[in-house]
């Protein structure tokens, strides 16, 4: 299935960077950030993308949404706020990104005729213990249940909820790095028994994309993956 006219909440993340990447040939490309800094950056990294347009627009203003997605049949959103310390003094600010935005990407999508819409969820929705797993997991429930409204209008809407994306900013992987590079001889673990799935960042990108494809609406993805102990895990970085 080609996808030929797409917008990606979130772009300048490491999925988003990754999707781009995979999706050099589409006519049109709207790369959604709120920071100035990374969209102009990735503006420049694609500068050879002529589909490409990288536009600042927050998940949190649905009006502006509905300006970036005109045009396009296809919304990935994989905007979100996901630091789990982050989440515990600023619990209001998940909220409104990763439950509101969500509401938010999904309507203004179906008010511009958006054929279908993607969002990406973690493996941390399901019987959550934090914050960050609870918004993830409402996200999903609005996300499943707006088919009810939204498909009568043309709009379908799925999930993909997966791992841990091997190496990706703000992952354990990544930082365990900064830590050995700072000159540390040990890595902070919590629990010797902490395991982890696991999925690296093109396969990541490559099961949205055949989310896409296979989507009816409704659908919550989620793909077969390894897990590991993150005692093995640290062992491997050494």
């Amino acid at each position: 299935m080609k996808i030929n006219r797409v917008a990606i909440t979130g772009a300048t993340g490491s999925l988003g960077g990754a999707l781009i990447a995979r999706l050099r040939d589409c006519d049109r490309l709207v790369a959604l950030s709120r920071d100035e800094v990374k969209s102009g950056d990735l503006a420049e990294r694609y500068a050879d993308m002529p589909g490409l347009r990288c536009v600042l627009a927050d998940v949190r203003d649905r009006d502006r949404l509905r300006e970036a997605f005109r045009g396009c049949d296809t919304v990935i959103h994989c905007a979100a706020l996901k630091r789990v310390t982050q989440s515990v003094y600023s619990p209001g600010e998940m909220i409104k990104t990763n439950v509101q935005g969500t509401i938010n990407v999904i309507d203004a999508a179906a008010d511009v005729g958006v054929a279908r819409v993607l969002v990406i969820s973690s493996d941390k929705s399901v019987e959550p213990i934090n914050l960050y797993g609870v918004t993830k997991a409402a996200a999903e429930s609005y996300a499943v249940q707006s088919n009810s409204y939204v498909y009568p209008r043309g709009t379908r809407v799925a999930c993909v909820r997966y791992g841990n994306v091997l190496g990706s900013r703000g992952s354990v992987v990544h930082a365990w790095r900064a830590v050995l590079r700072a000159g540390a001889k040990t890595l902070p673990l919590m629990d010797a028994a902490m395991t982890r799935f696991v999925i690296t960042l093109p396969a990541a990108a490559e099961f949205c994309l055949d989310a896409l494809a296979d989507m009816e609406g409704g659908e919550i993805f989620v793909p077969r993956l390894p897990a590991a102990h993150l005692v093995e895990l640290g062992d491997a970085l050494f």
